[in-house]
């Protein structure tokens, strides 16, 4: 791929990017606040970063100095990676792209013969738009001068089972497959493969349900944190997710975490089966198991300690979901702050350490 790819006013873009986003937070606190945060210790990714803050080039910046990444949905439009790609090059940040596979489910009417075909036909059409997306991705990457070093992959439309292993195996792997060709050196992160997360069962743990294990992983199983404040079950989750990791000869767990925002339990007494927990956007619980999370993932210190914290140690890359700077959590970019003081033993709040 070449310049020519992207045309005479994608490359001018790439120039005037930092001028043309919109909003420079003059003035914003939120935004003076991150220039006074060192970048954190670890590669922390996300889900496509909110819109809002795609149009805000200081915060934007800021973010990318402090985390190292600017995420992007394959088949955004060009001028949502250029905007990354600009906040990359002036906070020394790499890119990430973010897809979600097998996203058609069988329509409940369809026979299993007419599931399968329907099945094959659709996911032969997702494999050709895949493609088309990569080639323009590549095109926009290769012109824009950054490295894209982390690739997302979501898939949670299918359950797998004794029936279904086999063919989702074999999707999953050559979705894989085309991203790697793509861009060989970037890192692929399957979201929960191999996670194991609290259950109903009698073991109180199962492992997630919707993602193949067999499938190709870049040596990285990955779990969900989306409770912060039971601190305790979120260690253990790591744990655990890491034993099944070695178990099956791979050697990290990226976390997933949930900055503001989780699951909750719910205040009543449920019948047999149903979910004792409801998610929660706006629970806003107290800043310190942000700040304490921020500490344990990324300070040495804790990994020394796997049994009274967690082998965090383990966990070579981490990940926000909901998406960085989410307006739908209103708390997010206190507890990203938090976190982030956390991860460099800062007071909680306030401007010294």
């Amino acid at each position: 791929m070449n310049r020519e790819h992207v045309g005479w006013w994608g490359l001018l873009a790439f120039t005037l990017v930092p001028w043309l986003v919109l909003g420079d937070a003059a003035g914003d606190p939120i935004t003076d606040e991150l220039r006074e945060l060192p970048a954190l210790q670890k590669l922390h990714v996300s889900w496509p970063v909110d819109a809002t803050l795609l149009n805000c080039a200081a915060r934007l910046t800021e973010y990318v100095r402090i985390t190292g990444a600017c995420s992007v949905g394959l088949g955004a439009p060009e001028a949502d990676w250029l905007k990354c790609i600009g906040a990359c090059e002036s906070g020394g940040g790499r890119l990430v792209v973010k897809y979600s596979p097998l996203r058609s489910a069988p329509l409940p009417d369809e026979s299993p013969a007419e599931r399968a075909n329907a099945f094959d036909a659709r996911f032969t059409a997702e494999l050709c738009e895949i493609m088309t997306q990569l080639e323009g991705l590549e095109a926009i990457v290769d012109a824009g001068g950054v490295e894209l070093a982390v690739i997302l992959l979501d898939s949670e439309s299918h359950i797998v089972t004794d029936e279904t292993r086999q063919a989702l195996v074999e999707k999953h792997t050559a979705v894989y497959r085309l991203f790697k060709d793509a861009f060989p050196t970037a890192r692929i992160v399957w979201y929960n493969v191999g996670g194991i997360r609290e259950a109903g069962t009698p073991e109180g743990w199962n492992e997630f349900p919707k993602v193949p294990i067999e499938i190709p992983v870049d040596n990285a199983f990955s779990c969900s944190l989306y409770a912060l404040p039971e601190i305790h079950r979120m260690r253990e989750t790591f744990r655990r997710t890491l034993a099944n990791a070695e178990l099956h000869g791979v050697g990290e767990v990226v976390p997933w975490v949930a900055l503001g925002c989780g699951w909750e339990r719910t205040p009543w007494r449920p019948p047999p089966g149903r979910k004792v927990r409801r998610w929660c956007d706006t629970c806003d619980y107290p800043l310190a198991y942000s700040w304490q999370l921020g500490a344990e993932l990324n300070r040495p210190w804790y990994s020394t300690r796997p049994m009274q914290y967690a082998p965090w140690s383990a966990a070579p890359i981490v990940a926000f979901w909901p998406q960085a700077g989410d307006t739908g959590v209103p708390a997010w970019w206190r507890h990203f702050i938090a976190y982030v003081r956390g991860a460099h033993n800062r007071a909680l709040e306030g401007g010294g350490p």
